[in-house]
């Protein structure tokens, strides 16, 4: 990310963080989809048993749609989906049979854990992703070529920028680099056939000649 300015810093200076509700009445007016962390509040805390049941009471009561929100926490999900059925519930790097029990088609993934484990089993079980924390243009155009579905980040001024993905090899040297990897393969194997047949061949010409020895000395 560039350095803020000094007017950016003397900007970020003056804000203050805003209250979920006024987070999310900006969201309900702008049409934007919301997605949190929530952690427990301390155990001497008087809301540690009922946090969760309050975050959903201020999301109902701000009228925000309840398809805008990616619902992350794990903890009651069964009283959540009771009062808020059209929450998008969001799992973790859960096994697809973790997933399929707690009835969730989408995930909230650490980009490098993601690519680590692969994707292909997660696609093939049509389970949508979010990758987090996608920063630079280069890992926001290989989660664009990959197919995933939304990201996270925190360079949102570059990012919206970028109208495609980013190619580090031109298409013609793409093609070319495919072409003679294909080349190179079909060679590799044609030199082991060459080699085995080769074998072979003098195998059979060392066997043949044992053979003709054999009968000369018979017929002597």
């Amino acid at each position: 990310m560039k350095p803020l300015s000094e007017a950016d810093k003397e900007r970020a200076r003056n804000q203050k963080i805003p209250k979920l509700s006024e987070l999310l009445e900006l969201a309900r007016k702008e049409k934007k989809l919301v997605i949190f962390d929530l952690n427990s509040p301390p155990r001497s805390h008087p809301a540690r048993s009922s946090y969760i049941r309050l975050v959903v009471s201020v999301i109902l009561d701000s009228k925000i749609e309840q398809h805008q929100i990616f619902w992350l926490p794990g903890s009651d999900r069964k009283y959540v989906r009771s009062k808020a059925p059209g929450f998008q519930h969001i799992g973790r790097l859960f096994t697809i049979e973790e997933l399929r029990k707690e009835n969730i088609t989408r995930i909230n993934v650490d980009y490098k854990r993601l690519f680590h484990n692969g994707l292909k089993e997660y696609k093939s079980a049509n389970i949508s992703i979010n990758l987090y924390l996608v920063n630079e243009p280069w890992l926001f155009s290989l989660a664009w070529c990959s197919r995933i579905q939304s990201v996270t980040t925190d360079n949102l001024q570059v990012l919206k920028k970028i109208n495609h993905p980013y190619y580090f090899m031109t298409p013609k040297f793409y093609l070319f680099m495919w072409i003679f990897m294909d080349i190179i393969s079909a060679a590799f194997i044609i030199a082991i056939l060459h080699f085995y047949w080769r074998r072979e061949s003098q195998s059979e010409k060392i066997l043949h000649g044992i053979t003709s020895y054999t009968g000369k000395v018979r017929g002597l």
